[in-house]
């Protein structure tokens, strides 16, 4: 195996050649301070970042011995920064080199995902797949995204009996949009009305309303004097 991996504890076994020989050996490392093996059974528990020679050795008279050398790798930090208009998560806190992480960016209501983005401690940009996903790498990452506010659209209608417009005529949500009318000879404005594509009503204030998130349609009446 190869690299190891903290937090899983792995079983070596060697072959003493010929194969009549005995196969009894006794296993040893060159450094604990990254991973510890069991003499007799081979297990070895993997404790650090590092590289390891793992040796095998015979215990008859011949004293022959084989070895390997082998990486251990420590899950690295997967950290998340927040942003305006919407939020961040991370399918986990920390990863292995090489492990797939999945991301979630949730736009808030008026806001769209521009870009998901992912960093490593060298300031090194790690690739994002389809905004949801990325392979970690040997270092700790910080993963943001990027939201924008939806630009939304106020469509007047015409109506019989006069005119009408908005200003501005669309916006963010969140926008108080203005309306004014003008009414023909012999009329007069009795009022708007403002609903979302959906056919939500929005509420008029005067001659003002809050633009949604949702585009919304303003049809003005007019009533003979």
């Amino acid at each position: 195996y190869s690299p190891l991996r903290t937090g899983t504890e792995y079983y070596y076994y060697a072959t003493v050649l010929p194969t009549l020989a005995k196969q009894q050996v006794t296993w040893s490392v060159n450094n604990s301070s990254v991973a510890t093996i069991d003499a007799n059974t081979g297990l070895l528990h993997p404790i650090t970042n590092g590289t390891v020679l793992i040796t095998a050795t015979a215990t008859d008279s011949t004293n022959v011995t084989g070895t390997k050398a082998v990486t251990v790798i420590t899950p690295q930090a997967v950290s998340v920064t927040q942003t305006t208009g919407g939020t961040v998560s991370v399918s986990s806190a920390t990863a292995f080199a090489g492990d797939t992480v999945s991301i979630a960016a949730t736009p808030s209501e008026g806001y769209a995902l521009s870009s998901v983005s992912v960093i490593d401690s060298g300031g090194n940009e790690i690739p994002v797949i389809n905004n949801v996903q990325f392979v970690m790498p040997e270092t700790a990452v910080t993963v943001s995204a990027e939201f924008i506010a939806v630009d939304y659209v106020v469509n007047v209608l015409q109506a019989q009996g006069g005119s009408a417009s908005a200003d501005p005529a669309g916006g963010t949500a969140g926008q108080v949009i203005t309306l004014s009318a003008t009414p023909n000879d012999g009329y007069e404005l009795t009022g708007f009305t403002v609903q979302t594509e959906n056919g939500i009503p929005v509420t008029v204030t005067g001659n003002t309303f809050v633009l949604p998130a949702a585009n919304v349609s303003v049809t003005p009446h007019f009533s003979l004097i």
